[in-house]
């Protein structure tokens, strides 16, 4: 049966797929329609075919069949025998060619819908807040994401063949209450209690399987991240013994709730083949005397062959309604990330309003927590920063000198306060705007598992690399000497996150990334930690150089990186204190 939070899921996929996969799901549907029709009818066929070869009488002497007869010119009892035979063989070709094509087209459908919800929660996730992301376990984002790959398997097609199960086993029923209404009767009832009984008793079994796939499932990703984000530690500590045995524990759950489901799906049709052989036994038993044979003999065929087209049908939509419930907790958990915003790659996105930044950025009485921690992480901050400042910024470890500035870059909104640009103030409207003109580099970068050249070119709005402000920049960042040391140059693989350099070579790619992307804010949160001193000096000397209109903030833990700063803030739990530059700052230090 299908229920209500069903229907409701079906609702918020219908309103996510596109206009054209909801025609394609009609006429789906009509064709389902006209295929168990004519599957039953094809099953119904069977009896008056049967019957004509034990007596072709009952087909001369119908009163309805007889204009057709005359019509094309039978007369004689094996006259008909080819007619009827090719006409059964006509029926059933069509019937299991349109099953063949109902197949292919559900098969097709279900890609295409998978492909789409796919690409919408891929869409959906990186287009949501930084916020949403750090509050977010990244495993299951992937877990989610990989579920979305089997939406329509593991709820779109068991309805559909729920619903072409019904509406076969519902023909069927009418066609036998016509032959026989009390075997009729019968075999429905028996189905119906059959089934029902088995639904009750596995009912909560099912609903345990479906959360235990659901959070191991996620479990499974993290701990495959986790571990190969600690491979360091787990060589040098030798601790894979640990991570395995965690690993199998999971597996082995996770393995054992698919188990049990292809179990539970699969115990009624074997019990029922059973019961179906043992009544075939006792009615041949019955019905052995040969007077009987003539009559019972075409009934009989007709109802063991609908019982083999039937049985199946019967567990099919046992099955599909199986897989709802075990896949329960998956699908609930692929809806939810459909909802998490009105985000589309379908849709056309309003144009980016543009925000001009000509004069400064001003920070008025912000503060800043987080939604589980009443906790003031900043305080009655109050900032000025002039384009093409060169701004330090201080402070203890979890002062909140990161948060600073992932505030200044809109990548969270502060809890009160105001942050204005030329005296405009920043909001929804205009936060995109304002995050097209910055580029962050932070302490930890990321690398693509590709070439030099195509991590620092890595800007999606221009088609074609620009060789000579690649060369530029890798200049300013102190890159030549490295990249012509390498055998391939700049078509040097770096491995996945920079695995096969250095973290001060990586930490200069990052920078020359944001370099090369030309934004007219640079903030580098910790991103020369990894250089030594040397080289830091000549770095941050070259990108002061490099551009005089470029506003530069800087957080840094090693205070001579700040040493071409005309301004620094030291955060405080109670706010900043600003200093004129670096030699102030050493010389408040030393007294």
């Amino acid at each position: 049966m299908i229920r209500i939070n069903q229907v409701n899921t079906f609702k918020t996929i219908l309103n996510v797929i596109s206009r054209r996969r909801k025609y394609q799901l009609i006429i789906l549907s009509l064709l389902t329609f006209l295929s168990s029709f004519l599957e039953v009818f094809s099953i119904g066929a069977i009896f008056p075919f049967v019957s004509v070869f034990l007596d072709p009488l009952i087909i001369l002497n119908n009163e309805y069949v007889k204009p057709i007869l005359v019509y094309l010119e039978i007369s004689k009892p094996v006259e008909i025998y080819f007619p009827v035979t090719f006409g059964f063989f006509i029926l059933t070709t069509i019937s299991y060619s349109l099953k063949s094509l109902l197949v292919y087209l559900r098969s097709k459908l279900s890609r295409i819908i998978n492909f789409e919800v796919s690409t919408l929660i891929y869409w959906k996730i990186i287009n949501e807040s930084y916020q949403f992301h750090t509050n977010q376990n990244s495993g299951d984002s992937l877990a989610g994401i990989n579920f979305s790959f089997t939406i329509a398997g593991s709820f779109l097609i068991p309805i559909l063949k729920a619903i072409n199960s019904t509406l076969i086993l519902f023909f069927a029923f009418i066609g036998i209450l016509i032959l026989n209404p009390l075997i009729g009767v019968s075999i429905l009832g028996f189905l119906f209690v059959f089934y029902f009984t088995i639904g009750i008793m596995t009912n909560k079994i099912l609903k345990s399987i479906s959360f235990t796939q659901n959070e191991n499932y996620s479990k499974i990703f993290k701990l495959v991240k986790e571990s190969l984000g600690a491979i360091k530690m787990i060589i040098l500590n030798k601790s894979q013994s640990f991570y395995l045995k965690n690993y199998n524990r999971i597996i082995r759950d996770y393995l054992m709730t698919i188990s049990k489901a292809e179990y539970i799906s699969q115990l009624p049709k074997l019990f029922f083949e059973y019961i179906i052989i043992i009544l075939i036994i006792v009615l041949t038993f019955t019905f052995k005397e040969k007077e009987n044979i003539t009559v019972i003999f075409p009934l009989f065929i007709t109802f063991v062959l609908a019982f083999q087209k039937l049985l199946p049908e019967a567990n099919i939509l046992y099955d599909s309604i199986t897989r709802l419930k075990t896949k329960k907790a998956i699908i609930e958990r692929v809806i939810s990330y459909l909802k998490i915003n009105q985000k589309s790659p379908f849709k056309q996105e309003d144009k980016i309003p543009p925000i001009n930044f000509k004069n400064k950025i001003q920070l008025k009485n912000l503060n800043f927590n987080y939604e589980k921690d009443n906790k003031l992480i900043l305080s009655d901050i109050n900032l000025s920063i002039n384009k093409g400042q060169c701004l330090g910024i201080v402070g203890k470890t979890g002062s909140g000198k990161s948060t600073l500035i992932d505030i200044i870059s809109g990548l969270i909104s502060p809890t009160s306060g105001q942050i204005l640009v030329d005296n405009v103030i920043l909001e929804p409207k205009n936060i995109e705007g304002w995050k097209q003109k910055i580029s962050l580099v932070s302490q930890n970068i990321f690398l693509f598992d590709s070439t030099i050249e195509e991590n620092i070119a890595f800007n999606p709005m221009e088609k074609n690399i620009n060789y000579e402000k690649l060369h530029e920049v890798c200049k300013i960042v102190q890159l030549n000497d490295f990249i012509e040391n390498q055998q391939k140059g700049f078509q040097s693989i770096v491995g996945e996150n920079g695995v096969r350099i250095s973290g001060g070579q990586i930490q200069r790619i990052g920078i020359a990334r944001a370099l090369y992307n030309s934004s007219e804010i640079l903030i580098l949160d910790e991103a020369t930690s990894a250089l030594d001193e040397q080289t830091e000096s000549i770095v941050m000397k070259n990108i002061i150089e490099y551009s005089n209109n470029l506003t530069l903030i800087i957080i840094a833990h090693r205070l001579t990186t700040l040493k071409y700063c005309n301004k620094i803030v030291k955060v405080e739990s109670k706010g900043l204190i600003e200093f004129d530059g670096y030699k102030s700052l050493i010389k408040k230090i030393k007294t």
